[in-house]
C-alpha cells in the first residue's frame, strides 16, 4: 500500500470515528440561571445539531440583554472532562442590531 493510500485509509477511519465517537458535550444556559441544555457524552454531529437548534434562542437572549452562554466541548474522556471547546459563545461578546447578531470581539 502506498503512502497516499495509507493516508486516505487513515483519513477515512478518522471520519468514521468522528461520526460515532461520543466524546463531546453541548451546554446552553440563558444567562438568568436557567440551563436549557446540558448533554452527557454525545457525538460531534449531535453536539453541532444542538448548537444549530439553539442559535436563534441565543440571539433572542442577547437581544433581551441577557448573557447566555453556549459551548461545544470536545475530546472528552468522560462526562466530567471539560477542557477543550470547539465553540464557546458568551452573550456579552455579541450584540444584535436590526435583527442581525454581531461579534464584539475584534478579529485578529
Amino acid at each position: 500500500m502506498s503512502k497516499k493510500q495509507k493516508f486516505l485509509k487513515h483519513a477515512l477511519v478518522m471520519r468514521i470515528l468522528e461520526k460515532t465517537m461520543k466524546d463531546c458535550a453541548f451546554q446552553y444556559a440563558t444567562g438568568i440561571g436557567v440551563v436549557m441544555a446540558d448533554t452527557c457524552l454525545v457525538t460531534r454531529a449531535d453536539a453541532e445539531e444542538m448548537w444549530q437548534k439553539h442559535i436563534d434562542q441565543f440571539k433572542q437572549h442577547v437581544k433581551e440583554g441577557r448573557d447566555p452562554e453556549m459551548a461545544i466541548w470536545i475530546g472528552m474522556k468522560d462526562d466530567s472532562d471539560y477542557h477543550t471547546t470547539a465553540e464557546h459563545w458568551c452573550g456579552q461578546d455579541f450584540t444584535v442590531r436590526n435583527g442581525e447578531m454581531f461579534s464584539l470581539i475584534p478579529v485578529a
